[in-house]
């Protein structure tokens, strides 16, 4: 299915990505207590409400007549529902507070609320994406965790359900997709909707694992200078 295939291809860039941004957290030492709990505040974040969204693409007029698609929808919505529950559990197991909301994850709600209502295969375009993350990194993933000692039973409820080694949403999702008659601008808001879903979250993950370089860039310029760099910069600025 024509659909399908260009969500896989952006899917197949997005996690070729991925790899490279886990290779450099296990490069610099493996993942920290703290990019942990960033990434679990990622999770909160994204998934608390998260079943508005399905809701309200399962009201759309263009899945009239596709109740086999519109239950999945529904079903899909309630399970997804608490999610956020088990984020904020594996933080508060850390013994860390909740980190703030990232700026990419209310980019991302202004975005897909802005546009759900009238193109709600943009959002589950990004679904496809979300639900089939990771998949292929699974020989870094589970030695990277594995080796973190602050992840343990009580820590990884959200991480390990996601992994969808026993609830397959990735699986089912593009499935589901398969069952709808598609337009060719049906499938273009598909493939946009998961190119925009894999940028943001992509960038949610910088931001959770320390590697996005413009917060860095940012961070480095807020730092205090130091006399010793102050006086370097006034012998300097006095030679020219």
């Amino acid at each position: 299915m024509e659909a399908i295939t260009a969500v896989r291809a952006n899917l197949e860039v997005a996690n070729g990505l991925l790899r490279r941004m886990l290779e450099q957290v296990v490069a610099e030492g493996g993942i920290t207590k703290e990019q942990y709990a960033r990434y679990l505040a990622v999770q909160y974040y994204l998934t608390n409400g998260v079943q508005r969204h399905f809701m309200v693409a399962a009201s759309h007029p263009k899945f009239a007549g596709c109740r086999k698609f519109r239950d999945f929808l529904y079903k899909f919505a309630i399970e997804e529902e608490p999610h956020y529950k088990m984020a904020e559990s594996d933080v508060r197991n850390l013994g860390q507070a909740m980190p703030p909301e990232p700026l990419d994850v209310k980019l991302w709600w202004l975005f897909f609320n802005s546009i759900i209502h009238e193109r709600p295969l943009v959002r589950l375009g990004a679904t496809c994406v979300l639900e089939n993350f990771g998949s292929g990194a699974s020989d870094i993933i589970k030695p990277m965790l594995a080796n973190a000692k602050f992840i343990n039973e009580r820590t990884s409820t959200f991480i390990v359900l996601h992994m969808h080694e026993e609830v397959k949403h990735g699986d089912q999702i593009l499935e589901a997709i398969s069952w709808l008659k598609l337009s060719d601008e049906d499938i273009a808001d598909l493939e946009i909707g998961s190119e925009i879903g894999a940028t943001i979250f992509l960038r949610m993950l910088g931001w959770a694992f320390n590697q996005d370089p413009i917060l860095q860039m940012f961070a480095k310029a807020k730092e205090p200078i130091s006399v010793q760099a102050l006086e370097r910069r006034i012998t300097s600025l006095s030679k020219d």
